[in-house]
């Protein structure tokens, strides 16, 4: 069964409108827009993720999607996205340091992980790496 599956790359080329949602203590929000190519003939239900979150080359945190997603077949578009980062780190001693980076200019962002989808009642683990330069 699974040699009659064929699998393309899901595909996240940009990030924009990013908004730091809710801080706290232990990790903050954050909400985005990404561009997202998934050119299956299959829609894909993400239901699990393990990101890592860097601002300008230091570790924020670990990330969760919190938002459900699911990507339509051969959907190329845009998605909402809702993160969840727990501190971790150089930052996580100070939310005075993240202030202090985001304000006024802009950092690098990256994030890099796994995103784990179902189709077709099979899962799969999709990797994520995106680095860019955003304004917060």
């Amino acid at each position: 069964m699974n040699g009659c599956f064929v699998y393309k790359d899901v595909e996240i080329t940009n990030i924009r409108n990013i908004e730091l949602v809710k801080f706290e203590n232990t990790g903050l929000i954050i909400e985005a827009d990404v561009d997202v190519s998934n050119p299956n003939f299959y829609s894909i239900k993400v239901f699990d993720s393990d990101l890592t979150i860097y601002l300008d080359g230091d570790l924020l945190g670990k990330g969760k999607i919190l938002n459900d997603i699911t990507l339509e077949s051969n959907f190329e578009g845009e998605m909402h996205l809702e993160l969840d980062a727990k501190y971790k780190g150089k930052l996580s001693s100070s939310l005075r340091g993240i202030f202090g980076l985001a304000l006024g200019k802009e950092i690098e962002l990256k994030i890099e992980g796994t995103v784990k989808g179902k189709a077709m009642g099979l899962t799969h683990e999709y990797p994520l790496e995106l680095t860019q330069m955003v304004s917060l």
